[in-house]
C-alpha cells in the first residue's frame, strides 16, 4: 500500500519542529509532496487538484493520504469540507498567520468553516492531530475551549501508522449567505450532509460541570486534560 503525506507549509516559524514531523512520517514509509509557495493564488477550494497532482509522482496505488500544514484555515476548513477525501490531518501549531485576511473570494466562509461553525451539526469522522505540549498548547487552547472543541483533536503520538481510517464517502453542502456551497469528490457518492453556516452566538464562560468532565475523561479526550489543568490553574491565580 502507498501512503502519501501532502506538505502544505506556510511561513513556518518553528522549522525543526515542522521538518521533525515530516521525518517522522518519512521514516514509516509515507511519500513526501511538498507544495511550497502557498501564496494569493492559493484555494482552498481545490484539494482534489492538489490531491491528484500528488497521486500522478508515484507510480503506487495511493490508498492513504494523509495532510500536513501549520496554517489553521487549511487544516480546519479541510478536514470538514474534504473530510471524508482525506484519511488523517494533521496540524503543526504555529502562530496564527492571519492566513485568509482577503485572499480568498469567500473569505468570510472559510472563516467560519475553519472556526467550526456549525459543526455540531456536521457529520464528522476522525480527528485532527496536533502536536500539542506544554509550550506550545497556549496557542491553541481557546480554540479547543470554545463548544468543547478539544473532542475533534487528538495528540500526535497517537497516531496510528499502521492503521487507515476508514471513511464513509460523504459530500457537504453548506448553506451560507443564502447560497448553496457544495464540494463534490465523487458525483458517485450518495450520501450528503447539509450544514447551516449560521454566526455562533456568543459562546458561554467555560464551566467545568459533570457533563464535561464525562468528556474530559472519556478515553477519547484524555490527552486534553493536562493542558486543561494548567489553564485553569492560570486563571485562578
Amino acid at each position: 500500500m502507498k501512503k502519501l503525506l501532502l506538505v502544505f507549509p506556510y511561513q513556518v516559524k518553528d522549522e525543526t519542529e515542522f521538518n521533525r514531523i515530516i521525518d517522522k512520517f518519512d521514516n514509516e514509509g509515507y511519500g513526501i509532496v511538498n507544495f511550497n509557495g502557498i501564496d494569493s493564488e492559493f484555494d482552498i477550494g481545490q484539494l482534489p487538484l492538489y490531491i491528484e497532482h500528488a497521486k500522478e509522482q508515484v507510480k503506487n496505488k495511493v490508498e492513504r493520504i494523509t495532510i500536513l500544514s501549520n496554517v489553521k484555515e487549511i487544516i480546519f476548513s479541510w478536514y470538514r469540507c474534504y473530510n471524508s477525501l482525506v484519511n488523517e490531518f494533521v496540524y503543526c501549531i504555529d502562530e496564527d498567520k492571519d492566513f485568509l485576511n482577503g485572499k480568498e473570494m469567500y473569505t468570510d466562509f472559510y472563516y467560519r468553516l475553519s472556526n467550526f461553525i456549525g459543526i455540531d451539526n456536521e457529520y464528522i469522522q476522525g480527528n485532527i492531530y496536533i502536536n500539542i505540549d506544554f509550550e506550545n498548547y497556549s496557542s491553541l487552547i481557546k480554540f479547543l475551549l470554545i463548544n468543547n472543541n478539544f473532542k475533534y483533536f487528538d495528540e500526535l503520538t497517537n497516531f496510528d501508522f499502521n492503521k487507515e481510517l476508514k471513511k464513509e464517502k460523504v459530500k457537504k453542502r453548506y448553506h451560507y449567505n443564502n447560497q448553496n456551497i457544495v464540494f463534490e469528490t465523487d458525483k458517485e457518492i450518495k450520501k450528503q450532509d447539509m450544514v447551516a453556516l449560521t454566526k455562533r452566538k456568543k459562546h458561554e464562560n467555560f464551566k467545568l460541570n459533570n457533563k464535561l468532565k464525562r468528556k474530559l475523561f472519556n478515553e477519547d479526550n484524555l490527552y486534553f486534560v493536562p493542558f486543561l489543568v494548567i489553564e485553569l490553574y492560570k486563571q485562578s491565580n
